[in-house]
Protein backbone atom coordinates (compact mmCIF):
# COMPACT_ATOMS: atom_id res chain seq x y z
CA UNK A 1 0.00 0.00 0.00
CA UNK A 2 2.74 2.26 0.38
CA UNK A 3 2.58 2.94 -3.79
CA UNK A 4 -0.26 4.22 -3.28
CA UNK A 5 0.54 6.49 -0.24
CA UNK A 6 4.22 7.13 0.69
CA UNK A 7 3.54 8.72 3.82
CA UNK A 8 0.13 9.19 4.38
CA UNK A 9 -0.10 12.06 2.66
CA UNK A 10 3.68 13.48 1.66
CA UNK A 11 3.01 12.60 -1.49
CA UNK A 12 -0.71 12.46 -3.38
CA UNK A 13 -1.30 9.11 -4.95
CA UNK A 14 -0.55 8.18 -8.88
CA UNK A 15 -4.34 8.71 -9.83
CA UNK A 16 -4.33 12.37 -7.87
CA UNK A 17 -1.14 12.98 -8.84
CA UNK A 18 -2.18 12.95 -12.20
Amino acid sequence: VSRRIRQAGDEPPPHCAR
